[in-house]
């Protein structure tokens, strides 16, 4: 029986150690700021400058800035943060493979054809809408 009551106030504490560690690693995250000191200390810039942008072409940034004014009048603290995190992540960091990111190309006539007979075959063959309600 002992060992049975050891054995639960062991598992039942578990959660309580989970969330003193979870409170001592939060009192290491940088307030507001420290972190704004550490972002200049790094010589970070705001916005960010335009030889930042990858590719570094003008129709690129263009369509950047444009998202980044989009993402700063964001009511939602928390959409906000995600829309720039998105943004200086799609706009500075990866790697695009046109004048305009993901450009659109115009396919040949014969392909897209070909495309959507199989998408309407597809669709006859396989999407059975729900049965009505009884």
């Amino acid at each position: 029986m002992a060992s049975t009551t050891v054995t639960r106030i062991s598992v039942n504490i578990i959660p309580l150690l989970a969330l003193f560690a979870l409170l001592q690693h939060a009192k290491a995250v940088l307030n507001e700021d420290e972190r704004v000191s550490e972002y200049h200390k790094r010589k970070y810039t705001w916005p960010p400058l335009e030889e930042e942008y990858v590719p570094n072409t003008e129709g690129w940034k263009r369509i950047m800035k444009r998202r980044l004014e989009q993402v700063r009048r964001i009511e939602d603290r928390t959409d906000m943060y995600n829309g720039w995190v998105a943004t200086i992540h799609t706009g500075l960091i990866a790697p695009n493979f046109t004048e305009y990111g993901w450009a659109v190309t115009k396919a040949p006539q014969g392909l897209m054809d070909e495309l959507l007979s199989s998408l309407h075959r597809g669709l006859r063959t396989h999407f059975h809408p729900a049965e009505p309600a009884m």
